[in-house]
């Protein structure tokens, strides 16, 4: 998961591959948000927040309520992958 997060790090939305590549991908990472592992949720999180759509937001904010304040690091990769989609997306915040 960390070698996802630092290429959707790296290349954002245009990670290489196939459109089709690039579906699985984030369809995996929107899977690994409900790990029990929570470092790999984390990740999963911030890389959702680099390649994701709008409609990650909501997941990501589950994952926040979930968690419930019981993991710092992943809390903080959560609130991250939200500002990246936030900018990624303009008016997301505001909805």
């Amino acid at each position: 998961i960390r070698v996802i997060t630092d290429l959707a790090r790296r290349y954002g939305p245009s990670i290489p591959g196939t459109e089709a590549d690039r579906l699985k991908v984030i369809a995996t990472l929107r899977s690994l948000l409900n790990s029990s592992d929570l470092r790999a949720a984390g990740f999963a999180a911030a890389a959702c927040g680099e390649i994701g759509g709008s409609s990650d937001s909501s997941l990501l904010l589950s994952f926040l309520d979930q968690l419930n304040n019981t993991d710092p690091v992943a809390r903080h990769q959560a609130v991250m992958g939200l500002v990246r989609l936030c900018e990624r997306h303009p008016g997301l915040a505001t909805t």
